[in-house]
């Protein structure tokens, strides 16, 4: 099976995200300034390039 993949970027490339099946991740400035990652088994979110 294909897995379905959607992808966001807006006000050129500062704000991102990946929409997948079991995945979930969103980033702005890659991430670096704030990011999200979520998936069925875990959590995480970066601030300022922190992980917590």
């Amino acid at each position: 099976m294909f897995d379905q993949r959607k992808e966001l970027s807006l006000f050129l490339g500062v704000f991102n995200a990946e929409f997948e099946r079991n995945r979930t991740r969103w980033g702005v400035f890659g991430g670096i300034l704030l990011g999200y990652e979520s998936t069925s088994q875990m959590t995480d979110w970066n601030f300022y390039g922190f992980g917590i």
